[in-house]
């Protein structure tokens, strides 16, 4: 049984993670130092190597083996691929024991993954599209023909047409085609 720690310095939370882990019965305990953010962790690639089919990466918790989700499926995904098990200490995950649920579950996360990101790609074409030339209409035809006989009785102000309408007076002055003086 082979182990793997991460934290960005030696101290309490590695030496923590090194207990814990030989406590469950590793023999062995890879460490990196490095921060979250980092891609390179020689040290969990020496684990992996060290263990022949079948054999088990134990980690204390799930954040300790990946950056991210996306990171932590993708390990689980190799670990599959080269008929290695993952016991997550603090998590409850234990894949000699699951079926291979838990391996399951990160291909299809996987595949969530790439359907979303495919989706807001999607999304940001629509919404970088082009847009038809010339300025938007701020107050629809449909919208004016309800306020303008109000107007023109009197029966309500500019400012309040403007209210209603959702803009400024000046814009209210403009569709009626005059200034804000009223010439």
């Amino acid at each position: 049984m082979i182990g793997y720690a991460r934290a960005l310095r030696r101290g309490p939370a590695l030496i923590a993670q090194r207990e814990r882990l030989v406590a469950a019965g590793v023999r062995e305990v890879h460490e990196d130092l490095r921060g979250g953010a980092t891609v390179l962790r020689p040290a969990l690639d020496r684990a992996i190597a060290a263990l022949s089919p079948g054999g088990v990466l134990y980690v204390t918790a799930l954040d300790r083996f990946g950056r991210d989700h996306r990171q932590i499926f993708d390990l689980a995904v190799r670990l599959q691929e080269t008929s290695l098990h993952l016991v997550a200490l603090d998590d409850g995950i234990d894949t000699r024991h699951d079926g291979g649920a838990f391996f399951r579950f990160a291909a299809m996360m996987l595949a969530h993954e790439a359907r979303a990101a495919e989706d807001r790609r999607a999304e940001r074409e629509i919404l970088d599209a082009p847009r038809p030339p010339g300025p938007k209409q701020a107050i629809t035809d449909a919208a004016w023909a309800e306020v303008s006989p109000l107007l023109a009785t009197g029966t309500i102000t500019v400012e309040q047409a403007a209210d209603r309408l959702g803009v400024g007076r000046a814009t209210v002055y403009r569709r009626l085609g005059r200034n804000e003086n009223g010439t």
